[in-house]
């Protein structure tokens, strides 16, 4: 255990010097020369071989041949690692005071695909944000939701017209008020699953995505969206609704 300790002790210090991260975010893009480096870095070339030289040494990068160098296994995944607390840091402001936990281990180890999120603060901002993502979604849109909110009502009811299809994930104690809101709306293209308990708010489409997340006490804030346009970001939203939808047990009404 001593022995792991050394070795995981070793691997922060490499990771703690700042031109050293920029050498292995720049050999994310492929293999690289001295003298790329050198170029896409403006790294002194003597500083550069010293910390090539301990990177290799430590086993995060490879040395190919005379004077090629890239990422070893080990390095790619200390770069996913990395990009996931790049994230963190970036928004530890938020974070120190909202809720992650609850959070499927599979998606807390992925947070760095958000790391071009935009954060949009204030209530009304964002329930702004989500009334104009309604009324520009194509072909389908994903929904979670603690409670029915009545500025979406109505983009909802326009995206069924439409004949966009719709998935909500909602408590089951809003059932009755959802069908109720439902009636004289064309239906055939929403699927409604009631659950017992919703830890999130989500909304994604194939564009677009925000979210947002309960303070430690367990409110959901509003206060703060989490908002993509970028394909990563998108993706990696989109397939957290996916996994609710599908692992969550509850009741299709519709």
């Amino acid at each position: 255990m001593h022995m792991d300790n050394v070795k995981i002790s070793r691997v922060l210090f490499e990771l703690s010097n700042v031109n050293r991260i920029r050498i292995l975010e720049s050999l994310q893009e492929g293999e690289m020369t001295l003298r790329d480096f050198s170029l896409k870095t403006g790294i002194p070339k003597p500083e550069l071989s010293r910390n090539l030289k301990r990177l290799v040494s430590s086993g995060i990068i490879i040395r190919k041949g005379t004077n090629e160098y890239t990422l070893s296994p080990l390095g790619r995944i200390l770069m996913l690692h990395l990009k996931n607390l790049n994230f963190l840091e970036k928004f530890a402001f938020i974070f120190m005071e909202h809720d992650l936990s609850f959070l499927p281990m599979e998606f807390q180890l992925t947070l760095g695909d958000l790391e071009n999120i935009k954060v949009v603060e204030g209530t009304i901002e964002g329930f702004n944000l989500t009334v104009d993502r309604l009324n520009v979604a194509e072909s389908y849109e994903n929904i979670m939701t603690r409670e029915i909110l009545l500025p979406f009502i109505e983009p909802v009811k326009r995206l069924l017209e439409k004949n966009l299809k719709v998935k909500l994930i909602a408590p089951r104690n809003t059932g009755s008020e959802i069908m109720k809101l439902l009636e004289g709306v064309k239906v055939k293209n929403i699927r409604i699953k009631l659950v017992e308990d919703v830890q999130m708010v989500i909304l994604a489409d194939a564009n677009t995505a925000e979210f947002n997340l309960p303070l430690l006490k367990g409110d959901l804030d509003y206060g703060i969206t989490f908002y993509s346009d970028e394909e990563r970001g998108v993706g990696w939203i989109n397939r957290l609704f996916y996994y609710y939808w599908e692992s969550l047990p509850g009741e299709m009404i519709l």
